[in-house]
């Protein structure tokens, strides 16, 4: 037997040993390593995160992390270990994307709900963490999971998945994974047809195409190739095909406006205090009493303001108080809603704002006082107000979850958050007649998170809309980012300019493309917006066939699982 080298016996002992220990570690820790770089990206990809661009890739460490399990379990989809580990990599992505983004939930925790900073942090972390930990592994990490074994069905069961479904369950905000990519101004205009949900297919079928080829690395398939590059191909086409629609979009859409009704738009930011709210007093940044006086004094200087453009006289002013400025119960308080309603005729202009309302209703043989917050809309000429009833309101702050079905729970929430309130939901998605041509969508604060008002205001005529809020609830954290980058969305998905409208800043005006056509009022700032703006009245596809193209989801869906089925009833026969 011939000598060999110590370098020949050491690479062929390599090529059977066991991996080398630190290699070992990497393999043991590459699961959970993977979830929070899954994480990181989704928090500093979302609003006010910092990194924008991460929504390229957000999700492919997921997918990596749930093929590595896929891998290791013997037993595949039987294991159930295997489902309790990739439920704990959802839930790794949603604390930690909670951790980097929940600084105002933790703050309207601790400022106005009472609690204490390290229960308000956890209220944040196993609380709004932990429902995009669920959400995540419902709409991605359930779908990868049954979709693995077969890359070309799981690719489209995924993208029909998440699309679908997200279409139709109630979910406590309705954030779609396509949404990331709220920082691609030109790619984003195609949800006037496909809506936001839509957006799921560019995103995640980018991520599902990134993960396929970071797969090919350490799991060679020539079969699985052939799919990947043409999946490569159509995402390719998919993305160049939204880039053109896109930047043709934007360029119809500014000829459109300049065509537009004219509107003054006068939007009031008066940063009234909210210290006789807070639990905790000294943490809120603003001592500016509320008053009538005050609100109509700060009104007057930009009317004066707005008066003095050209062009303004002779255009229908529409002058918009956010919420929380309002001193009272417009139709309780009769000397005030007067000495209101006077100045506005007086003025000549329209006036919405917003209030408590009430009405009287009978259930069960009971005779009950029904609480609405509302917006109200005064006109100069006289006519009778306009109201719309808050439809979506704020858990734990505007209502409790389950009070109805679970008892003694009313009664444990206001002892535990001493200032929680309860009103009652309306049901109409009213839209306010400014001018011939101008239908108003008034939506109130959380309005805007859900899509669900918007669209119903969209369908019921509107064309301009503005979001009625008050910020300060949440403090000097990235609360107004997370409204920013919805209500620009809003515009966009139902082509109609939003005024974005807090009472403690920060407040803004988009156009119907999105982007920012005024400057941005900011945090604790009293100050106005006079803006002279033309209301395009395009509409959108999607808002006009809105029920056809979730219906079509839903069939895109049911045609991929019985596709499925098909091919497992196939396998079966052939052994």
């Amino acid at each position: 037997m011939k000598n060999r080298s110590s370098q020949q016996i050491s690479r062929e002992a390599g090529e059977t040993a066991p991996p080398w220990q630190w290699r070992g570690a990497l393999e043991r820790w590459a699961v959970p390593a993977l979830a929070v770089a899954a994480g990181f990206l989704a928090g500093t990809a979302s609003p006010s995160g910092g990194f924008p661009v991460g929504w390229v890739a957000v999700y492919v460490p997921l997918f990596l992390a749930l093929d590595l399990l896929l891998r290791r379990a013997p037993a595949g989809l039987r294991s159930r270990a295997l489902w309790a580990k990739a439920f704990a990599c959802c839930m790794t992505l949603g604390i930690l994307q909670a951790a980097i983004n929940g600084a105002w939930v933790v703050n309207t925790a601790h400022v106005f709900g009472g609690l204490s900073l390290p229960m308000a942090h956890a209220a944040n972390l196993l609380g709004y963490g932990s429902l995009f930990g669920v959400e995540a592994f419902f709409f991605l990490g359930l779908p990868f999971l049954m979709g693995r074994r077969r890359p070309r069905w799981g690719f489209m069961l995924l993208l029909c998945w998440a699309t679908a479904l997200q279409s139709y369950i109630p979910r406590f905000f309705a954030w779609t994974y396509g949404e990331f990519l709220h920082s691609s101004e030109t790619l984003v205009q195609i949800s006037d047809i496909i809506g936001l949900e839509g957006l799921n297919v560019l995103v995640l079928s980018l991520h599902l195409v990134l993960f396929g080829w970071i797969r090919e690395v350490y799991a060679p398939d020539h079969t699985a190739r052939r799919t990947l590059i043409g999946a490569s191909a159509a995402v390719a086409l998919l993305f160049m095909g939204a880039y053109v629609y896109g930047s043709w979009r934007i360029t119809d859409i500014d000829r459109a406006t300049a065509r537009g009704r004219p509107v003054n738009l006068v939007g009031i930011q008066p940063n009234f205090t909210l210290r006789d709210l807070a639990s905790n007093p000294e943490l809120t940044h603003s001592d500016r009493e509320r008053s009538l006086s005050a609100l109509i004094a700060d009104t007057e200087q930009a009317l004066a303001r707005m008066r003095e453009k050209p062009g303004a006289a002779g255009t229908p002013t529409l002058v918009v108080w956010p919420e929380s400025v309002y001193p009272g119960m417009y139709f309780r308080d009769v000397r005030t809603r007067q000495a209101v309603d006077r100045w506005a005729r007086g003025h000549g202009i329209h006036l919405v704002l917003t209030s408590i309302t009430t009405s009287r209703s009978r259930t069960a043989g009971e005779l009950r006082t029904r609480v609405f917050g509302s917006a109200i809309h005064v006109s100069p000429d006289g006519t009778p107000p306009q109201i719309y009833k808050k439809i979506t309101l704020i858990p734990f702050g505007e209502r409790i979850p389950l009070a109805g079905v679970i008892p003694g729970l009313r009664e444990f929430m206001k002892s535990w958050i001493p200032r929680i309130a309860e009103f009652d939901a309306g049901e109409e998605y009213a839209v306010f007649d400014i001018a011939p041509g101008v239908r108003l969508a008034p939506l109130i604060c959380f309005d805007a998170i859900g899509e669900t008002v918007s669209r119903g205001m969209a369908r019921n005529g509107a064309n301009l809309g503005v979001v009625l809020a008050n910020l300060a609830w949440f403090g000097r954290t990235n609360v107004s980012d997370v409204f920013e980058f919805i209500v620009r969305l809003r515009a966009i998905e139902a082509r109609m300019p939003f005024l974005m409208l807090s009472q403690n800043g920060r407040s803004m005006f988009f156009d119907a493309t999105g982007r920012l056509a005024s400057r941005r009022l900011g945090h604790y700032e009293a100050d106005a917006l006079t803006l002279q703006v033309r209301v395009p009245g395009t509409g959108s596809f999607f808002i006009r066939h809105q029920s056809w193209i979730h219906g079509a989801y839903a069939l895109l869906l049911a045609a991929v699982l019985a596709w499925g089925v098909v091919r497992l009833r196939r396998a079966g026969r052939h052994g």
